[in-house]
C-alpha cells in the first residue's frame, strides 16, 4: 500500500471504530438480540428507563454537543458570530409562526428538518473518509454520493409509502404518509441497481489498486443496516428508536469530542496550578466524563421543562420541576414549544454549515 492510500482515519482505527463507526452495528445487533429474546418488546412503547437512556442521555444530549463546535470554539465564534446568533432567532420566529398557524405544521417542519440532519450525517462522514489522497473520477464521486444517500433515503421513502409502520419521528402525523406500497418495487429496483453498481466499482478498485477504503465502506454498511433494519425490517418503535438514536447520537458526540471538546476540556484541566503530571492523567480520565456530564445536565434541564410544561409523562425523573412550573395553556404553548424545541432546530441548522468551515480534525 502506498503512502497516499493509507486509511483516512479521523484519529485512529481504534477510536474511529469504537465511537464513530461501530454505533450502527452495535445498535442493530442489540435490537436483533433483544427482539429474539423478548419478542414482546416489538409491541411495547419505550419503558421510562429506556427513554431516559436513549432519548435524554443520547438523543437530546447530542444536540448540545454542537455548542462545543460553535459558541465554545473561539475561531468559529469569531468567524461566524453573526450567523450563529441569527440562526436561533430566525428559527424561533419561524417556529412560533408555524405553531401559531397549526401545531402539526410546526412538528412536520421540525421532523423533516431532523430527517435532513440525520441523512446528512452519514453523508458527511462518508465524505470525510474519502480523503485517501487520490482524487476520484467524477463518475466515481457521483456514484459514491448517490449510494450513501440511497442507504438512508431508500428506507425513508418506503416508510412514506407504508401506512402500516407503527412508529413515528416525533408525533403521529408528522410525516406525509401515503398508501403507495404498490410503487415500492420501483425504489427496490433503483436501490439494488445503485448498490450493485457501487459494489462492482469497489471490487474493481480493489483488484486494480489493492486498496479498499475501510472506514468509508463501514459508514455505508452501518447506515444501510441501521436505516434498513430499523425502518423496514422491524416494524417497532423500540427498534426504530434504538437504531436511529444510537447510530446518530453516539457517533456525533464521538466526532465532537475529537474535533473540539477534547481540546477545550484538556486546556481547562492542564492549566490548573497542581502537578502537571497528575493533570495529564486527570485529563485522560476525567475530561471525557466532564464532557458527557455537561451534555447530560443541559439535556436533563431541557427535558425537565418539556415534561413539566408539555408532556407530563416522566414525572418520576423530574419531580423538582413540577414545583416550579405548571402545565401551559393552549395559547401559551405557541410561545413555549418553539422555545423548547429551539436547541434542536438550531442544532439541525448549525450543523449544515459548521463542518464546511474547517474540519478541525487531528489524527
Amino acid at each position: 500500500m502506498t503512502e497516499a492510500r493509507k486509511q483516512a482515519w479521523l484519529k485512529s482505527a481504534s477510536y474511529d471504530g469504537l465511537w464513530i463507526l461501530s454505533p450502527p452495528f452495535f445498535a442493530t445487533l442489540f435490537v436483533a438480540i433483544a427482539l429474539f429474546v423478548w419478542p414482546e418488546l416489538a409491541e411495547r412503547a419505550l419503558t421510562p428507563f429506556a427513554w431516559l437512556f436513549l432519548v435524554l442521555a443520547i438523543d437530546v444530549s447530542h444536540v448540545y454537543a454542537s455548542i462545543y463546535r460553535t459558541v465554545l470554539n473561539r475561531k468559529m465564534w469569531h468567524d461566524e458570530k453573526s450567523l450563529l446568533i441569527l440562526v436561533p432567532i430566525v428559527a424561533y420566529v419561524l417556529g412560533y409562526a408555524a405553531y401559531h398557524w397549526d401545531p402539526m405544521v410546526f412538528w412536520r417542519i421540525l421532523a423533516y428538518t431532523a430527517v435532513f440532519h440525520f441523512v446528512r450525517q452519514p453523508y458527511g462522514l462518508f465524505m470525510l473518509y474519502k480523503r485517501s489522497g487520490v482524487k476520484d473520477a467524477l463518475w466515481v464521486h457521483r456514484l459514491d454520493q448517490l449510494t450513501i444517500y440511497t442507504a438512508s433515503l431508500y428506507p425513508l421513502i418506503v416508510w412514506h409509502l407504508d401506512p402500516s409502520r407503527r412508529f413515528t419521528w416525533f408525533l403521529p402525523g408528522d410525516f406525509w404518509i401515503v398508501d403507495g406500497l404498490r410503487y415500492r418495487w420501483i425504489f427496490d429496483v433503483l436501490a439494488v441497481v445503485i448498490f450493485v453498481a457501487y459494489a462492482a466499482k469497489e471490487v474493481y478498485g480493489l483488484r486494480t489498486s489493492l486498496f479498499l477504503n475501510l472506514p468509508k465502506n463501514l459508514v455505508l454498511l452501518g447506515t444501510a443496516l441501521s436505516f434498513g433494519f430499523g425502518i423496514l425490517y422491524w416494524n417497532s418503535d423500540f427498534a426504530f428508536t434504538v437504531t436511529n438514536v444510537v447510530s446518530h447520537g453516539v457517533a456525533y458526540m464521538g466526532l465532537i469530542w475529537l474535533t473540539d471538546a477534547k481540546r477545550l476540556w484538556h486546556q481547562q484541566v492542564l492549566t490548573t496550578e497542581s502537578d502537571p503530571g497528575m493533570n495529564r492523567q486527570l485529563a485522560i480520565i476525567v475530561t471525557p466524563l466532564l464532557f458527557l456530564i455537561s451534555l447530560l445536565a443541559l439535556a436533563y434541564f431541557e427535558e425537565g421543562l418539556w415534561n413539566s410544561l408539555v408532556w407530563q409523562e416522566y414525572g418520576q425523573f423530574f419531580g423538582g420541576f413540577s414545583q416550579w412550573f405548571t402545565e401551559a395553556d393552549t395559547s401559551a404553548k405557541a410561545w413555549i414549544i418553539p422555545l423548547l424545541a429551539l436547541p434542536q432546530a438550531t442544532h439541525y441548522i448549525w450543523d449544515g454549515f459548521i463542518w464546511r468551515k474547517r474540519n478541525g480534525i487531528k489524527a
